[in-house]
């Protein structure tokens, strides 16, 4: 039989500045935990949305309405028209 004489590596110590940048990768742990809910929240809303949109497709009202709030259109904005602004861009007291 074979003796179990085999020779491990011997395990080197690191030099001071590896050390401390292998060390410090805890530090990046509550950052990593950050972005992963971020994302999460992300993908959640992006769900959402995905749904409001196939339902406006099939011709759901409030789906509609609920995506065109998101963006933020506004219905109510004034509406300017391009003779009024012509009248408004002539001379002033030429009514």
């Amino acid at each position: 039989m074979a003796s179990n004489s085999q020779t491990h590596p011997k395990k080197t110590d690191l030099r001071p500045l590896p050390k401390l940048i292998f060390a410090s990768r805890w530090l990046q742990l509550p950052l990593y935990l950050g972005l992963i809910l971020a994302q999460g929240v992300y993908v959640f809303h992006f769900w959402v949305e995905l749904v409001h949109l196939l339902e406006a497709v099939f011709g759901s009202q409030t789906a509609l309405q609920s995506l065109i709030s998101a963006i933020g259109y506004k219905v109510d904005a004034p509406h300017h028209t391009v003779e009024r602004d012509h009248h408004h861009a002539g001379g002033l007291g030429t009514h």
